[in-house]
């Protein structure tokens, strides 16, 4: 379940890099996510992020390993408060 929450956390995290590596504009992460939640793009973009986990979570799946795929699913849960926290905060 380990392998498949890091997995789960890591793919997201992942996708936002490159997200950043593309649209980044010569600024600092943080700047260019402070500035992502204050256009209120934040949770969406997040949201966006997870979809990698869907083809992980078909992965392990199909090769039987369900604790993996629980912990993936683990992970996009965690995600998903993330979302809901960062869509309704100030």
């Amino acid at each position: 379940m380990l392998t498949g929450l890091l997995v789960g956390l890591i793919l997201p995290a992942a996708a936002l890099l490159l997200f950043f590596a593309w649209k980044g504009e010569d600024t600092q992460l943080l700047d260019f996510f402070i500035r992502q939640q204050q256009n209120r793009l934040l949770s969406p973009l997040l949201s966006l992020a997870v979809l990698p986990n869907l083809g992980i979570f078909w992965i392990f799946i199909k090769r039987n390993q369900y604790m993996q795929a629980r912990g993936v699913i683990f992970a996009t849960l965690l995600l998903a408060v993330c979302v809901i926290l960062l869509k309704f905060s100030a």
